[in-house]
């Protein structure tokens, strides 16, 4: 049985979610969830901080943020950036905590300061871990505490890197790609099981040395680095930064701009009414107006915070759109075709 105690600090906002693909970074509430030691102040006051150090690198998309001057100062006062907390007394005793800061406020804090953003959407790379199908070992009950260890602590660490771990299912068809390339490397067998379930990134990690001998902490490689074997938080973290940095936008504050974006392929009122929402709801966006509408295209001015190229790189990762041409990056003026969430 779970217990629940709320504290309700300010307004809770209520979220249409206009596509399942929005980029993590505009979330109107992010919901930072890490166990506490109690349900006293100092351990929710530890918690809420160490809560938002972890919101912090999710939304700039790389560790490398938390040495920064300003960061460090405004770690000590989380509370500003908070709209309520969540207590769960879990059936072991243990106690959870669930933090929900105001995203407007924190994307503002970014905004003012300079940060980068990370304006992806949810990574999915594939999660390989050995010893949840090699179960042969002298020692098969630590084997399976340490290996149910790794898995689970895997998922925790990702998901606060808002990264999705697809496991494979070692069918009949992994099974033979591991037969015929182990004998290749590892690396190889990797890659051509990520490629099987559509995906370009792998992380892997073994309880055992290459001896044989269970380990008190995994040892992992990853696509990005599959030469260096690092501890578990460690390979999650130099992943999760490499691949997040081609998405990074670091937005100007003082820079006020327009924006001319065509939309083709709006074939009905429906359609228009959804594509100006998703217009409007990007953080930069101040103002959008219909110029013209002929047919199922439409032409929208845009009111901006920022460079249109700020505007470029929010729309492209919005599953609803999809560019007209690559030779339109150089210009103010940009065409996508509307083609619905896939």
């Amino acid at each position: 049985m779970k217990k629940t105690c709320f504290l309700i600090i300010s307004c809770f906002y209520l979220i249409f979610p206009i596509s399942a693909q929005e980029a993590y970074v505009f979330k109107e509430v992010y919901e930072i969830k890490t166990d506490i030691k109690g349900s006293d102040r100092d351990s929710i006051s530890t918690g809420m901080k160490e809560a938002f150090k972890h919101l912090i690198v999710s939304v700039s998309g790389n560790s490398e943020i938390l040495k920064n001057e300003r960061v460090s100062r405004t770690l000590s006062k989380p509370e500003v950036f908070i709209n309520e907390y969540k207590l769960n007394t879990l059936d072991n005793e243990s106690v959870e905590a669930i933090f929900s800061f105001n995203g407007k406020v924190v994307r503002k804090f970014f905004y003012d300061n300079g940060l980068p953003l990370w304006v992806g959407s949810t990574l999915k790379i594939l999660g390989y871990f050995p010893c949840r199908f090699n179960i042969s070992s002298p020692e098969p009950l630590l084997h399976k505490e340490r290996c149910l260890k790794l898995i689970t602590n895997a998922k925790n660490i990702s998901e606060l890197r808002v990264l999705n771990l697809v496991e494979p299912s070692m069918d009949l068809y992994d099974l033979e790609i591991v037969e015929i390339l182990e004998k290749r490397s590892d690396v190889a067998v990797l890659n051509k099981m990520a490629r099987r379930y559509g995906l370009e990134h792998w992380l892997s990690c073994s309880i055992y040395d290459s001896l044989g001998f269970l380990l008190e902490d995994p040892n992992c490689i990853s696509s990005e680095f599959p030469s260096t074997f690092l501890q578990l938080n460690a390979s999650i973290t130099s992943l999760v930064d490499t691949l997040t940095k081609e998405y990074q936008l670091v937005i100007d504050p003082t820079i006020k701009s327009r924006s001319t974006v065509t939309i083709t392929g709006v074939e009905d009122h429906a359609s228009l009414g959804l594509v100006k929402d998703i217009i409007d709801s990007q953080a930069i966006v101040v103002n959008s107006k219909i110029k013209s509408l002929e047919g199922s295209k439409v032409i929208f001015s845009i009111d901006l915070i920022g460079k249109p190229s700020d505007l470029i790189k929010l729309m492209e990762v919005n599953t609803f759109f999809s560019l007209n041409s690559e030779d339109q990056r150089l210009t103010e003026a940009i065409s996508y075709s509307f083609v619905g969430e896939f």
